[in-house]
Parts: C-alpha cells; sequence; structure tokens
C-alpha cells in the first residue's frame, strides 16, 4: 500500500482535521490495515483516528478514503455515531479452546 494523493482540511468547529487520501493498493485493503498504514504515515495517534470511508473501484488500483483525526477522544465520542466508533475499533480475535 502507497500514499499517492492527500488534501487536509482543518475544521475547527468540530476539532478535528479531515484528509481524503488516495492509495495505491493490490487489493481493496481492511479497514484494520488502513488505519494502521495512516495513522503511521500521518504520525497520527490511532485512538482519535476514524476511518469515515473507504472506497475502491473495480479494476483499479486506487483506493479513496476520509479520515477524521479528533484533538482527543471525549470529542470524537461527542461527535462520532456510535457504529462509526465501533467499526473502527481494533477488532481482536479470540481463540476458542
Amino acid at each position: 500500500m502507497k500514499l499517492v494523493n492527500s488534501t487536509k482540511r482543518d475544521n475547527p468547529l468540530m476539532k478535528r482535521v479531515q484528509f481524503v487520501i488516495e492509495l495505491d493498493a493490490e487489493k481493496t485493503p481492511s479497514r484494520k490495515e488502513t488505519r494502521e498504514f495512516l495513522a503511521k504515515e500521518l504520525k497520527i495517534k490511532k485512538d482519535t483516528l476514524v476511518l469515515k470511508k473507504l472506497e475502491g473501484k473495480f479494476g483499479s488500483r486506487k483506493v479513496l478514503a476520509t479520515v477524521y483525526s479528533y484533538e482527543n477522544e471525549e470529542y470524537m465520542n461527542k461527535i462520532e455515531e456510535k457504529y462509526i466508533i465501533e467499526r473502527n475499533k481494533d477488532v481482536v480475535e479470540v481463540k476458542e479452546e
């Protein structure tokens, strides 16, 4: 996965920074892979990073991602809907024995 293009917009009213990012990937990456990659590339804390939209085009390597980075978790929990926050939590697989 490679970062191709990025646009950044500050939103002081919502206390967040909004990104629209274009990625080059072999296949559409999972939300978890994308969040980890973007947190590392953009130097953002993963706890306050919300992957709002991840969109791949059929037959193309291009993937568009809409990402919000909040000042802290308190603002994120106030503004974002619960299902979006749940969707962005890291999924931990539990092995059954």
